[in-house]
């Protein structure tokens, strides 16, 4: 039959990896995130009794440019098309990052659609000839494998947004999916006159939806710059320029002043261009996020980005309620977006560090693992899934976890940390100083902490009796940080590094004076997640250096929050903790009997 017949014959060699796990990505996204079994294709087309939407996943589009170069021109109108779709809300669409998975996979359209949990597929070809642009796209029932709806569009390249939005104007027609007029003129909106300033935008925003770099971000950033000096009232690229320019800050790339004067005349020229417009909201949103730190104000450019359609907006909505401690509507936000887009390992990891943090250690531990089995690499998802265990007081099942874990992993300085922390846990000292030499990384640099890995070496000597090493690592360490300190006076995490280091010394006034130097860089009151990491770290900088009070007192302020990064359990076990113990006020939030 057709089925047997249609494939998707384009390969990306980059996911072999993932492709084995989509069909048990599929199973944990129903029972994991939606709360149930995944529903059937069958209920969910348009007409089906009970069932508001049709859902869909519009797969990578297929270059057949002459030039295997114009990749980035056929995934920039895939990604507008799917973008498009994405805006109307009788639809339910699987976003980019999901459907990405797929390029020249080999599955059969009724695979992708169960392992999606949609019951249409858009497939597609873009092909661009000297000044013309031809879209070829159809539109299958994966229940029944007929076609819904199949066209070709041949343009000037002039017509490329008009061809975008007809083609989907009659995805949504097909299936008998209403436009608002708010949606229909979303749809009909040209962002720039300039198709040459579109083309830079578009090689832009690939290099941009890459791994965020120094490189890469001043790649994208660059070309945002050009396709504005082709049209200055391009506002989409003013917006993301704005947000890769502080992303930038936000990575630690770039802390200066100058950075946040910088987005600010970005924001201005928006403003000007529209003030109420989606893109301007969203580039507000992220100078109040990354800028100045000021959540309550991001949070309402967010949202309002968010009812304009703004791709990208809801996400960085979800991880503000999250700072702002809002954490059920956090999880409610980010369930959703995970629900469009499934095989997101980023989605997936931050709500396993969300629900570690409320308590729900065994729910973060699988969806931990979920996200191990899409990004199987991540030395990030491998703390996060440890971080979980320790929480749960179970460093042997953390253990095994991290002894499962590639040699080589993205986030390096993730997975020694994940180590040290278990190792220091289950009081294996000698195992986690193995770990540590064996990393060769001279820092570990997380959001919220960058510290030499010495000052780990150091602490874990100094636990096992190894008085000499522990001094000869700690020298290691000051010297490390004296020389980053003299270019990192601005960053909160490089200073939070340095309450360990004079922790680790024993000097209970350096912790002060650097806590007090967090303090004024960072609103740590402000931030229900990194505030309370930043907390942990000062409670066992103080901890270590025999300042008792002060440790139990952030332990206290900590523990008394919705969610916390610490718990009980890990309290008793952990021998960061270990001078405590007597102390009434400590056994009672680590629940030990009086």
């Amino acid at each position: 039959g057709r089925g047997a017949r249609r494939l998707l014959t384009w390969r990306n060699a980059t996911i072999g990896g993932l492709a084995a796990a989509l069909a048990w990505a599929a199973v944990a996204t129903a029972w994991l995130v939606l709360g149930g079994p995944p529903r059937s294709r069958a209920a969910a087309g348009p007409g089906s009794e009970g069932e508001a939407v049709a859902s869909i996943a519009a797969l990578p589009f297929a270059n057949l440019s002459a030039d295997e170069d114009d990749r980035y021109f056929t995934d920039g109108i895939h990604e507008e098309i799917l973008s498009q779709l994405a805006g109307i809300s009788a639809l339910h669409v699987i976003s980019r990052t999901s459907v990405m998975a797929y390029r020249d996979t080999e599955k059969r359209l009724s695979e992708v659609a169960d392992e999606l949990g949609v019951r249409y597929i858009l497939e597609g070809s873009v092909r661009r000839f000297q000044d013309r642009v031809r879209v070829t796209a159809q539109l299958i029932d994966a229940e029944t494998d007929g076609h819904v709806w199949a066209d070709s569009y041949e343009r000037d390249r002039g017509d490329l947004f008009a061809l975008q939005a007809e083609v989907a104007r009659e995805i949504a027609g097909s299936l008998r999916a209403e436009l608002t007029p708010e949606e229909q003129r979303r749809i009909e909106r040209r962002p720039t006159a300039d198709q040459e300033a579109y083309d830079l935008f578009l090689r832009a925003r690939a290099i941009g939806s890459g791994a965020s770099t120094p490189e890469t971000l001043a790649a994208a950033e660059r070309l945002y710059e050009l396709a504005l000096e082709r049209d200055p009232q391009f506002l989409e690229a003013l917006a993301e320029l704005t947000h890769v320019g502080l992303l930038a800050r936000w990575s630690g790339y770039d802390r200066s002043p100058e950075r946040v004067e910088w987005a600010e005349a970005l924001v201005e020229r928006a403003e000007r261009l529209d003030p109420h417009a989606g893109p301007t909201h969203y580039a507000r949103g992220f100078l109040h996020y990354y800028g100045y730190r000021d959540f309550d104000a991001a949070l309402r450019e967010f949202e309002a980005a968010v009812e304009a359609g703004v791709p990208g907006a809801r996400p960085a909505m979800a991880y503000i309620l999250r700072r702002l401690g809002r954490w059920d509507e956090h999880l409610s936000v980010l369930r959703a977006e995970l629900a469009h887009d499934p095989l997101n390992a980023d989605l997936a990891r931050n709500l396993a560090e969300s629900l570690a943090q409320m308590g729900r250690y065994e729910e973060a531990v699988e969806m931990a693992q979920r996200a191990l089995e899409l990004a199987p690499s991540s030395g990030r998802i491998y703390w996060d899934a440890a971080e979980a265990l320790l929480l749960a007081g179970a460093p042997e099942r953390a253990r095994t976890l991290l002894e499962n874990a590639p040699r080589r992993t993205g986030g390096p300085s993730a997975l020694t940390y994940a180590w040290y922390a278990v190792s220091r846990t289950a009081r294996a000292y000698d195992d986690g100083i193995l770990h540590i030499d064996a990393s060769g990384l001279e820092w570990i640099d997380l959001q919220g902490v960058v510290v030499p890995t010495a000052t780990l070496s150091a602490r874990l000597y100094r636990l096992a009796g190894n008085g000499s090493e522990a001094e000869e690592a700690l020298a290691r360490a000051e010297s490390l940080l004296a020389e980053r300190l003299r270019d990192a006076r601005e960053d909160p995490a490089v200073h939070a590094g340095a309450m360990l280091v004079a922790g680790t010394a024993g000097d209970a006034e350096g912790v002060r004076s650097a806590w007090a130097r967090v303090g004024a860089l960072y609103p740590v009151e402000r931030d229900a997640l990194l505030g309370a990491r930043f907390r942990l770290q000062a409670a066992r900088a103080f901890a270590w250096a025999g300042a008792d009070g002060e440790a139990v007192t952030l332990l206290e302020v900590i523990m008394a929050a919705e969610a916390a990064p610490v718990s009980p359990a890990w309290l008793r076990l952990d021998p960061d903790w270990d001078g405590l113990r007597e102390l009434p006020r400590f056994r009672e939030l680590a629940r030990e009997a009086t």
